[in-house]
Order: structure tokens, then C-alpha cells, then sequence
């Protein structure tokens, strides 16, 4: 009788370990198949926010590159210095960044002051402008800050 209770006691036990075991896993694999989840939707919300701003980005380094080409075929000659074209730019530019198409659409976009850099190199000339711009998306609620903008236009 004692061989009886002890072999009920063993798979008793056998049962609660597989049981555990079953739930561990269980919770294993829900917990990976979350996580997955949740990273494959902050991927999308990141690309889509990217999305979102890319054609405003597009837009001032359309700008730049427009204004900076005709300021080149006004007054670049062997005797401009990068300080004069950088001016010429910063007089022109602001002109050409309206942002109103972008509002229209509900964006709201603060603007800071520009500062616009010219690189006189052996083949091209760099411009370079640092226009902090804050973009609030009206849909996704966020906040997305870009400055940084770089045209080359080649010289011959």
C-alpha cells in the first residue's frame, strides 16, 4: 500500500511539474510574441514620422539648392569670398522658404533664425545652413527638429 501512495504522490508531482513547465513556456512565448509586436509598431511609427516630414525637409533643401545656384550665376567670379556668397544666400532664401502649403495642410512649423555657411573648394561650392525648424504633426501629436541642410553645386 505504501508503494501505491508513493508512485500517486510521484505522478501528482510529475503532473504539477509538466503543468509549471507548460506555463512558463507559455508565458515565454506571449511575452517574445509582445515584445515583436511592440517593436515592429514603434518601427512603423518612427518611419512613418519620418515619413511625415521627409517632403518639408525636401522642400528647404529644394530652397537652398535654388537660391544658392542663382546666387552662384550672379556673383561668383575668381574674387568672391565664401563670406559673400553666404550673405547673398541669407538675403535671398527667406523668400523662398513659405511654409504655408505645409501649415495648410495642418502642420504647425516654428522657425528659428538660419545661419548659411559657403565653401569655396576646388571643384564645387558647399552651402551649408543651420535652420532650426520644429515641425508639430498634427496627427501623430509629435515634435520632430531638423537643422541641418548641405547643397554642392560643381564649378568648372
Amino acid at each position: 500500500m505504501a508503494i501505491k501512495h508513493k508512485n500517486s504522490q510521484i505522478t501528482i508531482f510529475l503532473i504539477v511539474g509538466v503543468v509549471i513547465i507548460l506555463t512558463v513556456a507559455i508565458v515565454f512565448v506571449i511575452s517574445r510574441y509582445s515584445i515583436k509586436k511592440t517593436t515592429k509598431q514603434e518601427i512603423i511609427n518612427a518611419k512613418e514620422a519620418v515619413f511625415d516630414i521627409q517632403p518639408i525637409k525636401n522642400f528647404v533643401d529644394e530652397c537652398l539648392f535654388i537660391v544658392s545656384k542663382e546666387v552662384l550665376k550672379k556673383h561668383f567670379d575668381k574674387n568672391s569670398t565664401q563670406e559673400q556668397l553666404a550673405a547673398f544666400v541669407r538675403e535671398d532664401i527667406d523668400a523662398c522658404l513659405d511654409f504655408s502649403v505645409f501649415e495648410i495642410q495642418g502642420f504647425n512649423i516654428l522657425k528659428k533664425e538660419s545661419t548659411i555657411f559657403a565653401s569655396i573648394n576646388e571643384n564645387d561650392v558647399t552651402f551649408r545652413m543651420e535652420y532650426p525648424i520644429i515641425i508639430n504633426n498634427p496627427i501623430s501629436k509629435e515634435k520632430t527638429e531638423i537643422k541641418d541642410f548641405l547643397v554642392k553645386h560643381e564649378i568648372i
